[in-house]
Formats: structure tokens, C-alpha cells, sequence
């Protein structure tokens, strides 16, 4: 079977976070190749800017929206202004590495040190 038969995405609002780069540069490369719009979303604005380039040509629809994927509101700013480029958001790819650091988190987002002692870290 090959990308085309996996990937019926023509014409789809797609996101890619962490997609400057490895598996998701090479998942943000498939889509367009099979006609998915793309928006690139990395926090790496100089790779970042790379990864379009070599992805938009020969009429692709590849797009970068630099962001943190931990920042929140930078992260809303991309998915917002993505979805108001294409009129819809189809797919989303979380791609992103995110480290936590040690321990867990809580369901309101602050460390649970108790979590990270039990586990030895």
C-alpha cells in the first residue's frame, strides 16, 4: 500500500507541531505530498523557516507558525491563525517533544513532588 491509499487528505487543514524537524518534518512532507494544507508549528522559528521552503515548492500548501508548544497562548495564536487561513482544521498531528521533568503533574498543571519521590527520582 502506498502514502497515497493511507492518506486521502486533499484539500484537509492540517497541523503539524514539532514539525520542523525529524518525524514530523517527514509527516508534514507526507501530507503535502498527498494534497493536505499544512501548517508547520515549531518553536524553532530558523528551522522552522527551513522545513516551509523545502516543503511549499511545486505548489504545495505549507505554511510555519512559530510557537511554544508549552506556551499556551502562543500555541492558541497558531491554532487560531491556521484556522482562519483555511476556513476549517481538519487533522491535528501532536507531534511535539515536551519534556515534564520529574515527578507528576497535577490535574491543575503544578508538580505533584510526592509522585516524583515515589518513583525514585
Amino acid at each position: 500500500m502506498d502514502a497515497a491509499a493511507l492518506f486521502h487528505v486533499k484539500g484537509l487543514g492540517t497541523i503539524v507541531t514539532g514539525g520542523a524537524s525529524g518525524i514530523g518534518l517527514a509527516y508534514a512532507e507526507v501530507m503535502a505530498d498527498n494534497g493536505a494544507r499544512v501548517t508547520i508549528i515549531d518553536a524553532n522559528a530558523a528551522t522552522l523557516g527551513e522545513a516551509v521552503e523545502r516543503l511549499g515548492g511545486a505548489g504545495k500548501d505549507v505554511r510555519g507558525e512559530a510557537a511554544d508548544v508549552t506556551d499556551r497562548a502562543a500555541l492558541d495564536r497558531a491554532f487560531d491563525s491556521t484556522e482562519r487561513h483555511y476556513g476549517h482544521l481538519d487533522v491535528v498531528f501532536a507531534n511535539a517533544g515536551i519534556g515534564g521533568g520529574p515527578g507528576f503533574l497535577k490535574l491543575d498543571g503544578e508538580r505533584n513532588p510526592d509522585r516524583a519521590r515515589q518513583r525514585g527520582i
